[in-house]
């Protein structure tokens, strides 16, 4: 082979791997990334907004009137689930244990605290149903003072359908005995227990071990080809081959 033949063919190939080389690494990129599923939990508050957050609020309360038995709505309060993560996958089985701090207006009045759980589209229609009467107290009676009351609920696993949906809680009171007057459920000092939510991580990079080092080299070996016919028509010219 002539030296001009020589210089033209390398002059191909670098050319070819010019073009093939960004490919190469594109692909192992896209083939080392990973996904990791992670699991964080996050207790819940009720705002003065109506919304829930991931910390307390700092005054505040929910107030509805007890002249009548029955089951009264103290408020709905909602958060999207993509508050918590981007890449939210699932919120998982977990016993919560909801804590609220009620006083009555009235003494003879006697009732109880407990929760509504939906899955909300995001304009708030109801997607799925979790849970009516979730997580009941004692009975609050006998005076007028604030007491700290608590009651316990085993959350199912609930596979995110879409982050733009909202877990709405609507804070209830059950009204066995009925007067004039109110119950008045105090924001600070209220909230839903732990809730643990699983989500997805996402990284890249290029591994060298185990298999994902198998499928590097793999996607590699074109660009390691070509580098060795470069070096062989390299070593040609030079008379070392």
């Amino acid at each position: 082979m002539s030296k001009a033949s020589n210089f033209i063919t390398i002059a191909i190939v670098l050319f070819i791997a010019v073009i093939l080389v960004p490919i190469v690494v594109n692909q192992v990129q896209i083939s080392e990334q990973e996904v990791n599923t992670l699991q964080k939990s996050a207790y819940l508050y009720p705002q003065t907004d109506g919304s829930l957050a991931t910390s307390p609020a700092s005054s505040g309360a929910y107030t509805v009137d007890c002249s009548t038995t029955g089951n009264k709505t103290l408020k709905q309060t909602s958060i999207t689930l993509s508050t918590f993560h981007s890449n939210m996958k699932s919120l998982d089985a977990v016993t919560w244990t909801i804590n609220y701090n009620a006083t009555l207006t009235n003494s003879t009045l006697k009732v109880k605290l407990y929760l509504d759980i939906y899955i909300t589209f995001s304009n708030g229609t109801i997607r799925d149903t979790i849970k009516k009467g979730a997580g009941y107290s004692a009975d609050l009676t006998g005076d007028t003072n604030y007491h700290a009351l608590s009651g316990t609920y085993s959350f199912p696993t609930y596979t995110v359908k879409d982050t733009t949906d909202k877990l709405r809680i609507d804070w209830m009171v059950e009204v066995s005995t009925s007067a004039s007057g109110n119950t008045t459920l105090s924001l600070p000092e209220s909230k839903v227990g732990l809730v643990y939510y699983t989500y997805e991580s996402q990284s890249e990079g290029w591994g060298f071990t185990g298999g994902s080092g198998a499928r590097t080299l793999f996607l590699l070996l074109p660009f390691i080809f070509i580098i060795g016919i470069v070096v062989y028509f390299i070593a040609s010219l030079l008379g070392k081959i």
